[in-house]
């Protein structure tokens, strides 16, 4: 098992306080929200762009998605998840936001089948064991971090077959933001990225073997880019033996989470992913479709899936 766990946070947050057991953080520790003074309050909060508008009054987290089957394949493998809570009053609840992206194996039995197991497997058991004591008031039974990978590896279990012709696969890419404290777990080759002050980051790493092949020196990441083995995974959610990546960090005031299938990022280079994101003309659901059209536009021969998740914490 990798974890890519951050003890420094990329990008500093001031006024947090430091959360050593990695469990649900108490309200108290939601950094104060700036003033708006005598401003008007925008009907919807402003694009990640423009940095010289106020922050919202309340904590607030957008979702968008759009999981495509593309125009090569009959069938769409990708399956997609989202889930958003906030509410008000004097004792609101912490901003709570799941996503997740699940790309079945073509070369496995029912990879559509896999991917939908696998992500609403994930999503129940996170709700469930994270949201439900939240919404209650009850203590957290575990830390986040390990509730997460249990919910992944119940999720591998779940497509255990002693057939090998009835063998399923999918990999998984999976995003909680609870308050303002990002929990990712990731197996496979579909993506998460962190747009944030202007720099986007990639959070996760590839379970390809052409990215292995870059890692020991042996090709370049121009040769990675059209390798013929580029899509061979050797790590993915199939009822056997996995490694589970983990990621976790404070986020900044503002920005936008990415989780995409290789449909798109095998289509769209970072660059244009990025100017998509951060043109503020269009809205949340409107750079979501932009994106998938690009991959379209670009070739994309595969299902293509983006979940962005646009947050003013």
């Amino acid at each position: 098992m990798q974890d890519a766990d951050n003890q420094e946070d990329p990008i500093p947050v001031s006024g947090e306080k430091p959360n050593a057991n990695d469990t649900i953080p108490t309200r108290e520790e939601l950094p104060q929200t700036v003033p708006l003074g005598n401003l008007p309050i925008p009907e919807m909060p402003p694009s990640i762009i423009n940095n010289g508008l106020p922050l919202p009054a309340e904590p607030f987290i957008q979702v968008a998605q759009r999981c495509d089957v593309g125009v090569v394949r009959s069938r769409n493998e990708d399956s997609s998840f989202v889930f958003v809570s906030q509410t008000g009053g004097q004792e609101a609840l912490l901003p709570f936001s799941l996503c997740l992206v699940a790309d079945g194996m073509g070369g496995h039995h029912a990879g559509h089948e896999a991917s939908r197991r696998v992500s609403r497997e994930v999503g129940t058991y996170v709700l469930t064991q994270i949201y439900l004591p939240l919404v209650r008031s009850e203590p957290a039974a575990e830390p986040i971090r390990d509730v997460m990978l249990k919910a992944v590896e119940a999720a591998n279990r779940s497509l255990y077959t002693p057939d090998p012709d009835k063998e399923g696969g999918t990999t998984l890419t999976a995003a909680l933001v609870v308050g303002r404290r990002l929990y990712l777990v990731h197996v496979g080759d579909s993506r998460g990225y962190l747009l944030a002050e202007g720099k986007m980051q990639l959070l996760t790493t590839d379970h390809s073997v052409v990215q292995r092949l870059q890692e020991a020196g042996q090709i370049t990441a121009e040769e990675a880019e059209n390798h013929p083995h580029r899509n061979l995974l050797y790590n993915a959610l199939t009822g056997s033996d996995l490694e589970i990546d983990t990621y976790t960090r404070s986020l900044p005031r503002q920005g936008l989470i990415l989780l995409c299938s290789d449909g798109l990022w095998g289509s769209v280079s970072d660059a244009e992913m990025q100017a998509v994101l951060e043109n503020s003309d269009l809205s949340l659901q409107g750079r979501a479709n932009l994106l998938i059209d690009k991959a379209i536009a670009g070739g994309s021969t595969d299902n293509v899936t983006a979940v962005l998740m646009d947050f003013r914490l």
